[in-house]
């Protein structure tokens, strides 16, 4: 199982019966909240109570959440994503997602209760409902009380909700119900900026220089790129970045799904840089953006819903980027969970998912954006299913563009998860003792003071974090997909067990200095560490590396894969040095 739970905790965060005869405790499902005085003598930024009793107008606003329902047989589920196996939807069905029997059951308990239910999912994962918070607590009989966080003030729930014993082995959890607590955008700062010579900002020709994909055929054709954020991106941001940067691109291989109804927020920045990037690094393929009208956990899950139902649609969609995250330590452990669940389905289905790891360093706080934190990692980028994308400072010639320095970025989130038990597959040298998943598993630049350019309103900006190094990481895969495709080859899917085992082989760069935190906390250093995972991509090589030939050809060892990609490595820079010198 990979999930570390407490003690007593049954089947995905469920506990037992409470002493009462009215249900099962789903303590999972939220985070204890501690009153004003207690947070403030501990000293760190978190969520207060700052009023129990409710207003009658705040007990009638309507809040949404989502009940999620237990997976079936996922510990060996996961044995066979590590093995690098793909499951057709119809044995995920049968075998792992929840019975029809058990959602039939809850969706009953809930329309018979007076919610009204928003989405029903096809994988049976979860049944999204909302209705008042007076009719919530009393049908899960959770307290709710008014609660300050990051300068705001939600009604969240303060007590664990509970259901009937007779649907606690079916339930996971019941999530949503702390609205206080979401993700964050790994968003620094915008900058006015305009193009200028070899970066900074960089340009993403001039990254796919940086990183040795810019001689290679692929360019993403027949691939497309799904994104998950608040809103869309302005598409004349989109021609004007594509015309300055020199991208041949086209709105026609844009696709914009509105997830959640209601009026989407205008475009900040974020939505802007994943997509402009992630069309640019694969300008061949496509993208397709899922908006969520903000970044809460109910909504972000109905993306995921909506792209395991759009798959068997969509067979080019075999990449997804997150560019969002929490520190564990205030995530809720049913919510964790129940987005395993989710992108266990989404590697079932050889879709790879790069979630940047943070950029607050090895210490996020619950901004995101500093080191006020404990020592943790964030959440999703802890999941052992997806592939998560730290960051580094990146330095180049201004006149040849070539690579002169990389080092970890201070930002770049990295640890230890407290979930995940570590996969067998995270193996290798540098990669220290312990039994828990280590994050990130690549990088890629992200340093804000040697950004990013992108077209934001209108107007050049350059911007930095992790939200930048994982669309490029997307976009970088949509260029190995393109190539196992033409050889005849099915999607890379869960990239862990497939780039691990190259780790010492010449397809990444190892990046040897530079620290993820205030005083070092976490050091770059040879091999695998917890600022920048395996290094930064050498894609000429690591292209090759995850091409093998296919069955009709003779089969290489392994030793012999990795001496070959680094015979293509350094023929592309032979000549990348001859088109300089030309």
């Amino acid at each position: 199982m990979l999930l570390v739970l407490l003690a007593g905790l049954a089947a995905f965060g469920l506990r037992g019966a409470n002493a009462d005869d009215n249900g099962a405790r789903l303590s999972g499902s939220v985070r204890e909240i501690p009153e004003a005085a207690a947070a403030l003598a501990a000293g760190r930024p978190q969520a207060t109570i700052v009023r129990r009793t409710l207003s009658p107008a705040e007990s009638a606003e309507t809040i949404e959440f989502e009940v999620a329902l237990n997976m079936r047989n996922f510990s060996e589920l996961q044995a066979r994503l590590n093995r690098g196996e793909r499951i057709a939807p119809e044995e995920m069905a049968a075998k792992y997602w929840p019975t029809e029997a058990d959602y039939e059951k809850v969706a009953d308990w809930l329309t018979a209760r007076g919610f009204t239910i928003t989405l029903e999912g096809s994988d049976r994962l979860a049944i999204f409902a909302r209705g008042p918070v007076g009719q919530v607590s009393r049908a899960f009989q959770a307290s709710f009380a008014r609660v300050l966080f990051e300068n705001a003030e939600y009604t969240s729930a303060v007590s664990a909700p509970s259901v009937p014993t007779a649907l606690a082995s079916a339930i996971l959890g019941v999530n949503g119900l702390q609205p206080h607590l979401r993700p964050h955008k790994h968003l620094a700062p915008l900058q006015p900026a305009s193009t200028t010579g070899n970066g900074p900002p960089f340009l993403p020709g001039q990254i796919a220089h940086a990183y040795n994909a810019d001689a290679l055929a692929a360019t993403g054709s027949a691939q497309k790129i799904g994104i998950v954020i608040d809103t869309f991106p302005a598409t004349s941001d989109l021609t004007s970045f594509w015309s300055a940067c020199g991208v041949s691109q086209s709105l026609s291989r844009m696709e914009f799904i509105q997830v959640v109804s209601g009026t989407l927020p205008a475009p900040s920045g974020e939505e802007t840089l994943d997509v402009e990037w992630s069309s640019s690094i694969a300008s061949g393929g496509g993208v397709r953006v899922y908006a969520t009208k903000d970044l809460s956990y109910v909504h972000i899950d109905q993306a995921y819903e909506k792209i395991i139902s759009d798959l068997p649609g969509q067979p080019e969609l075999q990449e997804v980027s997150l560019s969002y995250g929490l520190g564990e330590t205030y995530a809720a452990s049913s919510q964790v969970q129940t987005d395993a669940q989710y992108f266990a389905s989404l590697a079932s289905a050889g879709v790879t998912v790069f979630v940047s790891s943070g950029d607050g360093g090895s210490s996020p706080g619950p901004s995101g954006h500093d080191h006020t934190g404990p020592v943790q990692v964030e959440t999703p980028a802890s999941d052992p299913n997806v592939t998560a994308v730290g960051g580094t400072s990146l330095y180049v010639d201004a006149g040849t563009g070539d690579v002169t320095s990389e080092t970890a970025w201070y930002g770049s989130g990295g640890g230890a998860s407290i979930y995940f038990v570590r996969p067998d597959w995270q193996t290798g040298p540098g990669v220290p003792a312990g039994t828990m998943r280590l994050v990130p598993d690549v990088a890629a630049a992200a340093d804000s003071s040697t950004g990013a350019f992108i077209v934001l309103n209108g107007h050049g900006y350059t911007v930095g974090g992790t939200s930048w190094s994982a669309p490029t990481w997307a976009g970088f895969c949509a260029l190995i997909n393109q190539a196992r495709a033409n050889a005849g080859l099915s999607p890379v899917g869960l990239l862990g067990p497939q780039i691990y085992p190259l780790l010492g082989s010449g397809v990444f760069r190892d990046i040897l200095s530079g620290s993820n935190g205030p005083g070092g906390v976490y050091d770059a250093g040879a091999g695998y560490d917890l600022c920048t995972g395996l290094g930064a991509p050498g894609m000429a090589a690591l292209l090759p590396a995850l091409v093998p030939p296919s069955e009709d050809s003779p089969a290489l060892p392994p030793w012999a894969l990795g001496l070959l990609a680094l015979l293509l490595f350094a023929l592309a820079g032979i000549s990348l040095a001859r088109k300089r010198t030309s």
